[in-house]
């Protein structure tokens, strides 16, 4: 079970100042149709680079700017290698599982390289989704879910504007076929009346401070519930397939394709990292999915003193019903300095699936201003 700090923890619907939602140029009827959180990172020069989009519909855009205030659409991204069916996506390569890999992509973290300007994207894969006839889920073939899930890499030398699929980089223990239906003639399975989804559903965190890369993903299983799952792997290595290790039992033990898997924040789905320079301490930002489905702000936040040891999620606005979304990517506003360290104000970005994305400003007040800024322990 994931630990929670027994440290002061603000309560952010008391006092966190939320300025008025505003539109963003990241619009359907600007070539976009997003369903995540957003890539982001900076090459050697300090440009801003940004993928927005998946392969299901719309493709992926690739966009560029000094901030996140003024990024500029470049275009479509072009893939080096097939998706859709199995046997041809993804050069060939089966999941760490032994199924054949299929279906599209979803690009989700972005790391570049700044020795050679190398970009480094994580993407994540359904089994259920763009794959035509050999498309599954855990019933059989068809479109659809519930789908099994796979996180990968795809690599790119020209800034971004073409891509080569690198591998499979993180995924569950858990077999990505159900006893009530063995895909591909596979053994055994998992119960299909209580089964886990796979690894997916992830945000890229960098740790400049140990020199790591973190992915945070989701993982859902019937019977457990949804639940956040962390792996790292040096900046060295750049998260090529074999460096990731998976935290497991208090520490970074297991291998990222097919190693076990401690949760390290729970009852949370589709997660954001950053560190606070004002808090001192990580926030972990997912959504609410009882309050999304009841129309009221489903943004939540969780805090840790690490980047493993996660409070319980607090709701961060639910009387706001414009912010009824399930998607939400923290990030700081400036022209230079890491995406994922952010001081007292902060940038949100949000949407639904395929939904225009929409931001506000997030400003945590100091605690003994006017706003009143109650802090409780979190058991």
């Amino acid at each position: 079970m994931a630990k929670s700090f027994t440290q002061n923890i603000p309560l952010v619907e008391q006092g966190w100042v939320i300025s008025p939602s505003r539109e963003t140029p990241w619009t359907n009827a600007n070539g976009v149709c997003h369903d995540s959180m957003i890539p982001l990172g900076r090459d050697s020069q300090g440009r801003l680079w940004a993928l927005f989009g998946h392969t299901r519909a719309g493709g992926v855009t690739l966009w560029s700017g000094a901030s996140i205030d003024d990024l500029h659409k470049i275009g479509h991204v072009r893939f080096n290698f097939e998706l859709g069916e199995a046997g041809f996506a993804f050069n060939g390569i089966s999941y760490p599982e032994g199924v054949r890999s299929r279906g599209g992509l979803w690009a989700m973290g972005l790391w570049i390289d700044t020795s050679d300007d190398t970009f480094y994207c994580y993407i994540h894969n359904e089994t259920g989704w763009g794959a035509g006839a050999t498309s599954y889920t855990a019933h059989g073939y068809q479109e659809g879910e519930p789908d099994f899930r796979h996180l990968g890499l795809m690599i790119s030398h020209d800034y971004g504007r073409s891509w080569d699929f690198g591998g499979w980089i993180i995924s569950s223990p858990e077999p990505c076929w159900t006893t009530a239906f063995q895909v591909e003639g596979m053994s055994g399975g998992q119960d299909p009346d209580k089964f886990c989804l796979g690894a997916g559903d992830m945000t890229l965190f960098v740790n400049d401070q140990d020199k790591h890369l973190y992915i945070y993903f989701t993982k859902s299983c019937a019977g457990v519930g949804t639940n956040i799952y962390a792996a790292r792997a040096p900046m060295s290595s750049n998260g090529l397939p074999g460096s990731w290790r998976k935290y497991y039992n208090g520490s970074f033990s297991e291998p990222g394709n097919l190693g076990q898997e401690s949760p390290v924040c729970l009852d949370a789905c589709e997660p954001c990292v950053v560190y606070s320079t004002y808090l001192n301490q990580y926030l972990l930002s997912s959504y609410n999915g009882k309050l999304w489905r009841s129309g009221q702000g489903a943004c939540q936040i969780a805090f840790s003193q690490d980047p493993v040891h996660f409070s319980y999620p607090i709701p961060l606005a639910p009387a706001r019903q414009d912010l009824s979304y399930p998607y939400w990517t923290m990030c700081n506003s400036n022209t230079t300095g890491n995406l994922t360290v952010v001081a007292q104000t902060f940038r949100l970005i949000f949407e639904g699936n395929g939904t225009d994305l929409h931001q506000v400003d997030v400003t945590i007040p100091e605690p003994d201003s006017t706003t009143n800024l109650r802090r409780r322990d979190v058991k």
